[in-house]
Protein backbone atom coordinates (compact mmCIF):
# COMPACT_ATOMS: atom_id res chain seq x y z
CA UNK A 1 0.00 0.00 0.00
CA UNK A 2 2.72 2.27 0.45
CA UNK A 3 3.82 2.33 -2.76
CA UNK A 4 0.27 3.52 -3.98
CA UNK A 5 0.86 7.51 -4.02
CA UNK A 6 4.24 6.92 -5.59
CA UNK A 7 2.50 5.47 -8.43
CA UNK A 8 -0.81 8.29 -8.41
CA UNK A 9 2.26 10.97 -8.13
CA UNK A 10 3.83 9.43 -11.63
CA UNK A 11 0.37 8.91 -13.36
CA UNK A 12 -0.08 12.41 -12.75
CA UNK A 13 2.97 13.39 -14.17
CA UNK A 14 2.36 10.97 -17.19
CA UNK A 15 -0.25 13.02 -17.78
CA UNK A 16 1.81 16.23 -17.77
CA UNK A 17 3.91 14.97 -19.80
CA UNK A 18 1.43 13.35 -22.31
CA UNK A 19 -0.41 16.68 -22.50
CA UNK A 20 2.89 18.36 -23.42
CA UNK A 21 3.65 16.34 -26.15
CA UNK A 22 0.29 16.71 -27.93
CA UNK A 23 0.51 20.48 -27.48
CA UNK A 24 4.09 20.15 -29.08
CA UNK A 25 3.12 18.10 -32.02
CA UNK A 26 -0.20 20.50 -32.36
CA UNK A 27 2.76 23.14 -32.83
CA UNK A 28 5.22 21.46 -35.32
CA UNK A 29 1.61 19.86 -37.16
CA UNK A 30 0.42 23.60 -37.76
CA UNK A 31 3.99 24.84 -38.88
CA UNK A 32 4.28 22.24 -41.42
CA UNK A 33 0.48 22.67 -42.71
CA UNK A 34 0.52 26.33 -42.95
CA UNK A 35 3.54 28.34 -43.40
CA UNK A 36 2.18 31.13 -43.41
CA UNK A 37 0.85 31.07 -39.91
CA UNK A 38 3.52 32.43 -39.17
CA UNK A 39 4.51 29.99 -36.10
CA UNK A 40 7.46 31.77 -34.25
CA UNK A 41 5.49 34.92 -34.33
CA UNK A 42 2.69 33.35 -32.39
CA UNK A 43 5.24 31.80 -29.97
CA UNK A 44 6.82 35.35 -29.56
CA UNK A 45 4.08 36.66 -28.18
CA UNK A 46 1.51 33.72 -26.61
CA UNK A 47 5.01 32.02 -25.32
CA UNK A 48 3.23 32.66 -21.40
CA UNK A 49 0.44 30.36 -22.11
CA UNK A 50 3.25 27.02 -21.88
CA UNK A 51 3.73 28.53 -18.07
CA UNK A 52 -0.35 29.01 -17.82
CA UNK A 53 -0.69 25.05 -18.82
CA UNK A 54 1.90 23.62 -16.64
CA UNK A 55 0.69 25.55 -13.62
CA UNK A 56 -2.77 24.26 -14.60
CA UNK A 57 -1.77 20.69 -14.72
CA UNK A 58 0.64 20.75 -11.20
CA UNK A 59 -2.20 22.92 -9.98
CA UNK A 60 -4.90 20.14 -10.85
CA UNK A 61 -2.52 17.50 -9.56
CA UNK A 62 -1.80 19.02 -6.02
CA UNK A 63 -5.73 19.84 -5.39
CA UNK A 64 -6.25 16.15 -6.16
CA UNK A 65 -3.86 14.49 -3.52
CA UNK A 66 -5.20 17.21 -1.32
CA UNK A 67 -8.80 15.89 -1.29
CA UNK A 68 -7.41 12.30 -1.36
CA UNK A 69 -5.26 13.11 1.47
CA UNK A 70 -1.92 12.15 -0.33
CA UNK A 71 1.23 13.75 0.09
CA UNK A 72 1.73 16.64 -2.80
CA UNK A 73 3.46 15.77 -6.00
CA UNK A 74 6.96 17.48 -6.38
CA UNK A 75 6.74 20.93 -8.04
CA UNK A 76 9.14 19.60 -11.29
CA UNK A 77 10.03 15.89 -11.64
CA UNK A 78 13.61 15.02 -13.51
CA UNK A 79 11.60 13.93 -16.27
CA UNK A 80 9.46 17.16 -16.39
CA UNK A 81 11.99 19.40 -16.46
CA UNK A 82 13.79 17.64 -19.23
CA UNK A 83 10.84 17.36 -21.40
CA UNK A 84 9.95 21.39 -20.60
CA UNK A 85 13.61 22.14 -21.70
CA UNK A 86 13.10 20.03 -24.60
CA UNK A 87 9.93 21.96 -25.29
CA UNK A 88 11.55 25.30 -24.87
CA UNK A 89 14.62 24.31 -27.20
CA UNK A 90 11.84 23.23 -29.70
CA UNK A 91 10.17 26.05 -29.94
CA UNK A 92 12.92 28.80 -29.54
CA UNK A 93 14.74 27.18 -32.99
CA UNK A 94 11.48 27.66 -34.54
CA UNK A 95 11.37 31.65 -33.88
CA UNK A 96 15.35 31.16 -35.12
CA UNK A 97 14.53 29.57 -37.87
CA UNK A 98 12.14 32.51 -39.26
CA UNK A 99 14.40 34.70 -37.66
CA UNK A 100 17.24 33.88 -40.41
CA UNK A 101 14.87 32.82 -42.94
CA UNK A 102 13.47 36.90 -42.48
CA UNK A 103 17.05 38.01 -43.16
CA UNK A 104 19.14 35.77 -44.50
CA UNK A 105 16.79 33.72 -46.44
CA UNK A 106 19.25 31.35 -48.57
CA UNK A 107 20.42 29.92 -45.46
CA UNK A 108 17.65 28.37 -44.63
CA UNK A 109 15.94 25.11 -46.90
CA UNK A 110 11.70 24.76 -45.89
CA UNK A 111 11.07 20.95 -45.96
CA UNK A 112 8.58 19.89 -48.63
CA UNK A 113 5.36 21.01 -47.24
CA UNK A 114 2.08 18.43 -47.13
CA UNK A 115 0.64 20.42 -49.82
CA UNK A 116 2.08 21.58 -52.89
CA UNK A 117 2.16 25.39 -54.28
CA UNK A 118 0.03 26.21 -57.32
CA UNK A 119 -0.05 29.57 -58.68
CA UNK A 120 -2.43 31.95 -60.99
CA UNK A 121 -1.90 34.98 -62.86
CA UNK A 122 -4.21 37.68 -63.60
CA UNK A 123 -3.74 40.98 -65.72
CA UNK A 124 -6.36 43.28 -66.02
CA UNK A 125 -7.13 45.84 -68.25
CA UNK A 126 -5.79 49.02 -68.50
CA UNK A 127 -7.82 51.13 -66.77
CA UNK A 128 -8.26 55.26 -66.83
CA UNK A 129 -8.15 57.29 -64.00
CA UNK A 130 -8.36 60.89 -63.02
CA UNK A 131 -5.43 62.62 -62.38
CA UNK A 132 -5.06 63.12 -58.14
CA UNK A 133 -7.41 59.95 -58.03
CA UNK A 134 -7.38 58.03 -54.50
CA UNK A 135 -6.36 54.15 -55.33
CA UNK A 136 -6.84 52.04 -52.57
CA UNK A 137 -4.92 49.00 -52.67
CA UNK A 138 -5.89 46.13 -50.38
CA UNK A 139 -5.16 41.63 -50.12
CA UNK A 140 -5.38 39.70 -46.63
CA UNK A 141 -2.16 37.94 -47.44
CA UNK A 142 0.63 39.36 -49.83
CA UNK A 143 3.29 41.79 -51.47
CA UNK A 144 2.12 45.14 -53.00
CA UNK A 145 4.49 46.69 -55.19
CA UNK A 146 3.14 50.50 -56.91
CA UNK A 147 4.61 52.12 -59.32
CA UNK A 148 3.81 55.58 -60.58
CA UNK A 149 4.84 56.86 -64.16
CA UNK A 150 3.48 59.28 -66.95
CA UNK A 151 -0.34 59.13 -68.50
CA UNK A 152 -3.22 58.53 -66.90
CA UNK A 153 -3.77 54.81 -67.25
CA UNK A 154 -3.30 52.06 -64.06
CA UNK A 155 -2.71 49.04 -65.05
CA UNK A 156 -3.24 45.93 -62.35
CA UNK A 157 -1.36 42.44 -62.38
CA UNK A 158 -2.46 39.98 -59.91
CA UNK A 159 -0.64 36.82 -58.57
CA UNK A 160 -2.79 34.13 -56.50
CA UNK A 161 -0.91 31.36 -54.48
CA UNK A 162 -2.17 28.47 -52.97
CA UNK A 163 -1.22 25.25 -51.79
CA UNK A 164 -3.35 22.10 -52.33
CA UNK A 165 -3.51 18.02 -52.34
CA UNK A 166 -4.49 17.99 -56.14
CA UNK A 167 -4.23 20.88 -58.90
CA UNK A 168 -7.77 20.40 -59.28
CA UNK A 169 -8.53 21.16 -55.61
CA UNK A 170 -6.04 24.48 -56.31
CA UNK A 171 -7.75 25.44 -59.39
CA UNK A 172 -11.24 25.36 -57.26
CA UNK A 173 -9.55 27.45 -54.45
CA UNK A 174 -7.71 29.82 -56.88
CA UNK A 175 -10.99 30.78 -58.81
CA UNK A 176 -12.25 32.47 -55.76
CA UNK A 177 -9.78 34.40 -55.47
CA UNK A 178 -9.60 36.78 -58.13
CA UNK A 179 -8.78 40.81 -57.81
CA UNK A 180 -11.62 42.98 -57.90
CA UNK A 181 -11.74 47.17 -58.54
CA UNK A 182 -14.87 49.26 -57.57
CA UNK A 183 -15.22 52.81 -58.45
CA UNK A 184 -16.59 55.59 -56.33
CA UNK A 185 -16.27 59.34 -57.49
CA UNK A 186 -12.72 60.25 -57.98
CA UNK A 187 -11.75 56.56 -55.44
CA UNK A 188 -10.81 53.62 -57.07
CA UNK A 189 -10.12 50.46 -54.70
CA UNK A 190 -8.80 47.52 -55.94
CA UNK A 191 -9.24 43.96 -53.81
CA UNK A 192 -9.85 40.24 -53.53
CA UNK A 193 -13.45 38.82 -54.56
CA UNK A 194 -15.41 38.42 -51.84
CA UNK A 195 -15.39 34.98 -50.71
CA UNK A 196 -12.38 33.62 -51.21
CA UNK A 197 -10.88 30.69 -49.59
CA UNK A 198 -7.21 31.97 -47.83
CA UNK A 199 -6.49 28.44 -46.25
CA UNK A 200 -3.26 26.75 -46.49
CA UNK A 201 -1.57 30.01 -46.70
CA UNK A 202 -3.47 31.20 -50.55
CA UNK A 203 -1.89 34.68 -50.81
CA UNK A 204 -2.58 37.39 -53.67
CA UNK A 205 0.85 39.46 -54.52
CA UNK A 206 -0.78 42.73 -56.29
CA UNK A 207 1.51 44.33 -58.96
CA UNK A 208 0.11 47.96 -59.71
CA UNK A 209 1.82 50.92 -62.44
CA UNK A 210 -0.70 53.82 -61.99
CA UNK A 211 -0.25 57.89 -62.95
CA UNK A 212 2.58 59.11 -60.77
CA UNK A 213 -0.37 62.10 -59.19
CA UNK A 214 -2.48 59.61 -57.51
CA UNK A 215 -2.52 59.05 -53.97
CA UNK A 216 -2.67 55.95 -52.87
CA UNK A 217 -3.51 53.76 -49.54
CA UNK A 218 -1.73 50.23 -49.57
CA UNK A 219 -3.08 47.73 -46.55
CA UNK A 220 -1.79 43.56 -46.54
CA UNK A 221 -1.81 42.27 -43.20
CA UNK A 222 0.95 39.67 -44.26
CA UNK A 223 3.44 40.77 -46.71
CA UNK A 224 5.72 43.33 -47.62
CA UNK A 225 4.67 46.47 -49.33
CA UNK A 226 6.82 48.67 -52.16
CA UNK A 227 5.87 52.08 -53.73
CA UNK A 228 8.11 54.24 -55.83
CA UNK A 229 7.73 57.89 -58.01
CA UNK A 230 4.19 58.36 -56.68
CA UNK A 231 3.79 61.80 -56.67
CA UNK A 232 0.64 62.06 -54.21
CA UNK A 233 0.28 61.22 -50.57
CA UNK A 234 0.82 57.53 -49.71
CA UNK A 235 -0.27 55.77 -46.96
CA UNK A 236 0.91 52.17 -45.82
CA UNK A 237 0.10 49.92 -43.86
CA UNK A 238 1.16 46.02 -42.58
CA UNK A 239 1.21 43.72 -39.91
CA UNK A 240 3.55 41.44 -40.46
CA UNK A 241 6.38 42.79 -43.44
CA UNK A 242 8.55 45.46 -44.88
CA UNK A 243 7.58 48.81 -46.28
CA UNK A 244 9.84 50.58 -48.56
CA UNK A 245 8.60 53.57 -50.20
CA UNK A 246 11.08 55.97 -52.17
CA UNK A 247 10.89 59.18 -53.82
CA UNK A 248 7.58 60.06 -52.59
CA UNK A 249 6.22 63.62 -54.00
CA UNK A 250 3.93 64.25 -51.24
CA UNK A 251 3.22 63.24 -47.54
CA UNK A 252 3.75 59.70 -46.37
CA UNK A 253 2.37 57.96 -43.35
CA UNK A 254 3.14 54.02 -42.56
CA UNK A 255 1.91 51.63 -40.11
CA UNK A 256 3.81 48.72 -39.41
CA UNK A 257 4.12 45.88 -36.78
CA UNK A 258 6.39 43.23 -37.92
CA UNK A 259 9.36 44.44 -40.39
CA UNK A 260 11.51 46.88 -41.35
CA UNK A 261 10.46 50.22 -42.60
CA UNK A 262 12.60 52.68 -45.16
CA UNK A 263 11.89 55.67 -46.78
CA UNK A 264 14.13 57.62 -49.24
CA UNK A 265 13.17 60.75 -50.53
CA UNK A 266 10.06 62.03 -49.26
CA UNK A 267 9.14 65.91 -50.52
CA UNK A 268 5.98 65.99 -47.82
CA UNK A 269 6.09 64.52 -43.98
CA UNK A 270 7.01 61.28 -42.74
CA UNK A 271 4.79 59.44 -40.09
CA UNK A 272 6.18 56.29 -38.88
CA UNK A 273 3.97 54.47 -35.83
CA UNK A 274 3.39 51.21 -34.40
CA UNK A 275 6.38 48.70 -33.76
CA UNK A 276 8.36 46.40 -35.77
CA UNK A 277 12.50 46.03 -36.37
CA UNK A 278 14.61 48.69 -38.42
CA UNK A 279 13.46 52.16 -39.68
CA UNK A 280 15.58 54.22 -42.16
CA UNK A 281 14.46 57.96 -43.26
CA UNK A 282 16.29 59.74 -45.26
CA UNK A 283 15.85 63.07 -47.73
CA UNK A 284 12.75 64.65 -46.30
CA UNK A 285 11.38 67.91 -47.17
CA UNK A 286 9.05 68.31 -44.05
CA UNK A 287 9.09 67.23 -40.64
CA UNK A 288 9.88 63.33 -39.91
CA UNK A 289 8.05 61.45 -37.17
CA UNK A 290 8.33 57.84 -35.55
CA UNK A 291 6.36 56.37 -32.74
CA UNK A 292 6.73 53.27 -31.48
CA UNK A 293 8.61 50.19 -29.54
CA UNK A 294 10.79 49.75 -32.82
CA UNK A 295 13.21 46.42 -31.56
CA UNK A 296 15.81 47.52 -34.36
CA UNK A 297 18.18 50.26 -35.07
CA UNK A 298 15.93 53.83 -35.61
CA UNK A 299 18.32 55.69 -38.71
CA UNK A 300 16.94 59.38 -39.86
CA UNK A 301 18.81 61.57 -42.00
CA UNK A 302 18.67 64.94 -43.60
CA UNK A 303 15.20 65.97 -42.71
CA UNK A 304 14.51 69.91 -43.44
CA UNK A 305 12.35 70.75 -40.84
CA UNK A 306 11.65 68.71 -37.47
CA UNK A 307 12.36 65.17 -36.17
CA UNK A 308 10.39 63.96 -33.15
CA UNK A 309 11.08 60.33 -32.31
CA UNK A 310 9.54 58.60 -28.91
CA UNK A 311 9.60 55.85 -27.76
CA UNK A 312 9.17 54.04 -24.10
CA UNK A 313 12.70 55.00 -23.16
CA UNK A 314 13.70 57.72 -25.41
CA UNK A 315 12.05 60.83 -26.67
CA UNK A 316 13.89 63.44 -29.07
CA UNK A 317 12.81 66.34 -30.80
CA UNK A 318 15.41 68.16 -32.93
CA UNK A 319 15.15 71.50 -35.80
CA UNK A 320 16.72 70.76 -39.35
CA UNK A 321 18.48 67.57 -38.71
CA UNK A 322 21.51 68.69 -41.87
CA UNK A 323 23.29 65.02 -40.38
CA UNK A 324 22.57 61.95 -38.93
CA UNK A 325 20.04 60.64 -35.75
CA UNK A 326 20.60 57.16 -34.29
CA UNK A 327 18.39 55.54 -31.66
CA UNK A 328 18.93 51.39 -30.84
CA UNK A 329 18.90 49.81 -27.77
CA UNK A 330 22.89 51.13 -26.58
CA UNK A 331 21.73 55.18 -26.80
CA UNK A 332 21.00 57.68 -28.94
CA UNK A 333 23.55 59.42 -31.29
CA UNK A 334 22.54 62.66 -33.39
CA UNK A 335 25.06 65.36 -35.32
CA UNK A 336 24.05 68.14 -37.07
CA UNK A 337 21.29 69.44 -35.79
CA UNK A 338 21.15 72.72 -36.88
CA UNK A 339 17.80 73.87 -34.90
CA UNK A 340 16.97 73.48 -30.99
CA UNK A 341 17.11 69.83 -29.75
CA UNK A 342 15.06 68.39 -26.82
CA UNK A 343 15.97 65.32 -25.34
CA UNK A 344 14.43 62.48 -22.52
CA UNK A 345 15.98 59.07 -21.91
CA UNK A 346 16.65 56.60 -19.71
CA UNK A 347 19.27 53.83 -19.36
CA UNK A 348 20.88 55.00 -22.75
CA UNK A 349 23.86 56.78 -23.63
CA UNK A 350 23.59 59.39 -25.22
CA UNK A 351 26.07 60.93 -28.11
CA UNK A 352 25.47 64.75 -29.66
CA UNK A 353 27.81 66.33 -32.23
CA UNK A 354 27.73 69.95 -33.83
CA UNK A 355 24.14 71.24 -32.61
CA UNK A 356 23.64 74.81 -33.57
CA UNK A 357 20.63 75.16 -31.58
CA UNK A 358 19.87 75.01 -28.06
CA UNK A 359 20.34 71.88 -26.31
CA UNK A 360 17.80 70.51 -23.49
CA UNK A 361 19.08 66.98 -22.47
CA UNK A 362 17.82 64.66 -19.53
CA UNK A 363 19.05 61.07 -18.89
CA UNK A 364 19.10 58.35 -16.44
CA UNK A 365 21.58 56.05 -16.01
CA UNK A 366 23.37 56.68 -18.78
CA UNK A 367 26.46 59.24 -19.54
CA UNK A 368 25.97 61.88 -21.95
CA UNK A 369 28.80 63.55 -24.57
CA UNK A 370 28.30 66.30 -26.32
CA UNK A 371 30.99 68.06 -28.66
CA UNK A 372 30.98 70.30 -31.25
CA UNK A 373 33.79 72.06 -33.43
CA UNK A 374 32.80 75.56 -33.49
CA UNK A 375 31.76 77.95 -29.92
CA UNK A 376 28.46 77.40 -28.62
CA UNK A 377 26.00 79.51 -30.12
CA UNK A 378 22.93 79.09 -27.94
CA UNK A 379 21.91 78.24 -24.24
CA UNK A 380 22.81 73.95 -22.87
CA UNK A 381 20.83 72.41 -20.12
CA UNK A 382 22.07 69.04 -19.31
CA UNK A 383 20.42 66.77 -16.44
CA UNK A 384 21.73 63.51 -15.80
CA UNK A 385 21.12 60.75 -12.88
CA UNK A 386 23.46 58.67 -12.27
CA UNK A 387 26.02 58.97 -14.93
CA UNK A 388 28.71 60.82 -16.81
CA UNK A 389 28.56 64.39 -18.64
CA UNK A 390 31.78 64.85 -21.17
CA UNK A 391 31.17 68.33 -22.59
CA UNK A 392 33.85 69.49 -25.54
CA UNK A 393 34.11 72.80 -26.95
CA UNK A 394 36.78 75.15 -28.64
CA UNK A 395 39.41 76.53 -26.48
CA UNK A 396 38.11 80.16 -27.81
CA UNK A 397 34.28 79.44 -26.73
CA UNK A 398 33.08 82.20 -24.59
CA UNK A 399 30.11 81.24 -22.02
CA UNK A 400 29.17 81.61 -18.48
CA UNK A 401 29.02 78.02 -17.07
CA UNK A 402 27.11 76.39 -13.81
CA UNK A 403 28.15 72.88 -13.30
CA UNK A 404 27.39 70.32 -10.28
CA UNK A 405 27.98 67.10 -9.53
CA UNK A 406 26.59 65.04 -6.53
CA UNK A 407 28.55 62.56 -5.05
CA UNK A 408 31.21 63.25 -8.24
CA UNK A 409 33.87 65.65 -9.21
CA UNK A 410 34.49 68.12 -11.87
CA UNK A 411 37.48 67.59 -14.66
CA UNK A 412 38.01 71.39 -16.14
CA UNK A 413 40.31 72.07 -18.35
CA UNK A 414 39.06 75.40 -19.00
CA UNK A 415 41.71 77.29 -16.59
CA UNK A 416 40.30 80.71 -16.68
CA UNK A 417 40.85 83.34 -13.20
CA UNK A 418 37.02 83.74 -13.38
CA UNK A 419 36.00 79.97 -12.46
CA UNK A 420 35.14 79.20 -9.32
CA UNK A 421 35.66 75.14 -8.58
CA UNK A 422 35.12 73.57 -5.10
CA UNK A 423 34.34 70.34 -3.46
CA UNK A 424 31.81 70.36 -0.80
CA UNK A 425 30.60 67.80 0.91
CA UNK A 426 31.99 65.53 -1.85
CA UNK A 427 30.62 67.29 -4.15
CA UNK A 428 32.13 69.04 -7.40
CA UNK A 429 30.88 72.52 -8.13
CA UNK A 430 32.11 74.66 -11.09
CA UNK A 431 30.63 78.71 -11.72
CA UNK A 432 31.70 81.42 -13.75
CA UNK A 433 32.32 83.19 -17.15
CA UNK A 434 34.69 82.24 -20.19
CA UNK A 435 36.07 84.10 -22.09
CA UNK A 436 33.74 87.01 -23.73
CA UNK A 437 30.26 85.93 -22.32
CA UNK A 438 27.87 84.47 -24.26
CA UNK A 439 25.15 81.63 -23.81
CA UNK A 440 24.45 79.85 -20.51
CA UNK A 441 25.66 76.22 -19.79
CA UNK A 442 24.30 74.33 -16.98
CA UNK A 443 25.14 70.84 -15.74
CA UNK A 444 23.81 68.69 -13.51
CA UNK A 445 24.39 65.11 -12.27
CA UNK A 446 24.65 62.54 -9.67
CA UNK A 447 27.37 60.20 -8.92
CA UNK A 448 29.46 60.56 -12.32
CA UNK A 449 32.16 63.09 -13.07
CA UNK A 450 31.64 66.02 -15.14
CA UNK A 451 34.67 66.39 -17.90
CA UNK A 452 34.85 69.65 -19.10
CA UNK A 453 36.95 70.07 -22.18
CA UNK A 454 39.27 71.83 -24.62
CA UNK A 455 38.95 70.55 -28.88
CA UNK A 456 42.33 70.45 -30.30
Amino acid sequence: MSDAPDKRAKRTSSYFTGLLLILLGCILLLDRLDPALRISHLIRIYWPLLLVFWGGVKLAGHLAASRAGRDRPPLLSGSEAALFILVAIVLSGLALRDWIRGRYSDLVADLPPFHEPYTHTQQLSPLTIPAGAHVIIETARGDITLHGGGGNEMSVGATETTRGLSPSAASRQLRGLAVTVDHSGNTYRLYPAPGGDWSYGASMDLEVQLPASANVTATTNHGDIRVSDVAGNIEARTTDGDITIRNAGADVAVQNQSGDTRIKGAAGSVRVAGRGDDVEIEDVGHDATILGAFLGTVHVRNVAGTVHCASSNADITAGGLAGTLTLNSDGVALSGARGAVKLAAHDKDIKIENASGQLDITDARGDIKVSDSAPPRSDIHITNDSGEVDLTLPAVSGFAISAVSRSGEIDNEFQEASLQQSSAEENGLLSGVIGVPGPHITIATSYGTIHLRKSH
